[in-house]
């Protein structure tokens, strides 16, 4: 959420970041993606 910010302030301003910016959207996408398989897999495993 905070890189998105970050994202969006130093494209309207040019400030510098922009890189790291959309690296940390990067990997807090690929947790988010983790942590939903992960509770499929254990909603799965409990059904079972």
């Amino acid at each position: 959420m905070v890189s998105l910010i970050a994202l969006r302030s130093t494209s309207r301003t040019g400030e510098r970041g922009r890189g790291l910016a959309i690296a940390g959207t990067v990997v807090s996408l690929v947790f988010v993606a983790i942590g939903v398989t992960a509770g499929f897999m254990v909603g799965w495993q409990l059904q079972v």
